[in-house]
């Protein structure tokens, strides 16, 4: 079954760069289904002490009112 979608110029660019030889519906597709699966990734990223420290304070002050960036 094929359906149409209606998508931004900004978009439409960015996959017709990663097309190549594929349909759109492929790169859809494999974009989707790039951030599941494997976890695995993400095992011992607060291992560093120091930096697990940062994070926390820079969520919490994100809570507090906007991140460092934006103010």
């Amino acid at each position: 079954m094929v359906r149409m979608i209606s998508v931004s110029d900004e978009v439409y660019e960015m996959l017709t760069k990663r097309k190549g030889n594929f349909s759109y519906s492929e790169v859809i597709k494999n974009s989707l289904e790039e951030g599941k699966g494997d976890i695995s990734k993400f095992f011992g990223i607060l291992s560093d002490k120091k930096r697990a420290r940062e994070w926390k304070r820079e969520v919490q002050e994100g809570r507090e009112g906007g991140w460092p960036e934006e103010r």
